[in-house]
C-alpha cells in the first residue's frame, strides 16, 4: 500500500520524528562535566527538534540477507537506490549560503554512539547532527537518513504536564521523481506469488 501510494504521488513519505518507535531518537549527548543549565538547554532543543524534523530512513548495505528482512518485513518488498540517485530525484530548493533548512532535504549515513559517550555541549545545537545519530543499540540498521526541517509544525503541548511541544503533523510527503531514485523493487523471500503480479502492474 506505502508503495502504490509512493508512486502515484512521486513523493517520499519523511515521518515526524517524535512519531518514531525510539523514543529517544536522535537524543543529545553530554560530557560528564555539562552544567544543569547546559543539560536543560540540551533537553528542550531536542524536544524542539522532535516536532520540526522528519525523516525518510534507508537501510544501507551491499546486498539483502536474513536479518535485512527479519527486521524489515519476511512478506513485503524492498525499494532498491543509491545516495546519489535519491539526491538526484528528490526536488531541491536553490543552493543558498548560508543554506536554508527550512524545507530542503539534507542526508548522510547515521552515526551510532554509546550515549554516555563525551562530546561537547555546541554539538546538541546541531539538528541534522541529532537526526543522524542513533543509540549504539540500533547499530544492526545500517541507516541512511534523510532530514526534512518544517519549522512550522511545532504546536502546544497537549497537557499542562507535557514538557515539550507536540508536533502539528505526524509526517510529510516530500516531492520525488521515483523513476529517477528506483533502481530495483525486490520481493522478501517470502511473499505470496501474487505480490510480484501486483508490484508488476503498478509500476
Amino acid at each position: 500500500a506505502k508503495l502504490v501510494t509512493m508512486l502515484d504521488r512521486q513523493a517520499l513519505y519523511f515521518p515526524v520524528l517524535a512519531s518514531l518507535n525510539d523514543e529517544l531518537e536522535g537524543a543529545p549527548r553530554l560530557p560528564t562535566g555539562a552544567t544543569d543549565w547546559q543539560r536543560l538547554a540540551a533537553w528542550d532543543a531536542w524536544r524542539y527538534v522532535r516536532s520540526v524534523v522528519f525523516v525518510s530512513c534507508w537501510h544501507s548495505s551491499l546486498g539483502e540477507s536474513a536479518a535485512m528482512w527479519a527486521l524489515y518485513g519476511n512478506r513485503g518488498l524492498a525499494i532498491r537506490t543509491t545516495f546519489g540517485l535519491l539526491c538526484q530525484a528528490l526536488h531541491q530548493h536553490a543552493n543558498t549560503n548560508p543554506p536554508n533548512l527550512d524545507r530542503t532535504v539534507v542526508g548522510g549515513m547515521v552515526t551510532y554512539a554509546d550515549p554516555d559517550e563525551t562530546s561537547l555541549p555546541e554539538d546538541v545545537w546541531n539538528p541534522v547532527n541529532e537526526a543522524l545519530r542513533k543509540r549504539w543499540w540500533y547499530k544492526h540498521e545500517q541507516e541512511l537518513g534523510l532530514i526534512y526541517h518544517l519549522h512550522s509544525n511545532v504546536g502546544l503541548p497537549k497537557s499542562s504536564d507535557q514538557l515539550g511541544p507536540t508536533p502539528k503533523q505526524q509526517g510529510v510527503w516530500v516531492s520525488c521523481d521515483l523513476s529517477k531514485a528506483i533502481t530495483a523493487i525486490v520481493l522478501a523471500p517470502f511473499s505470496p506469488p501474487f505480490l510480484e503480479e501486483a508490484v508488476k502492474a503498478i509500476s
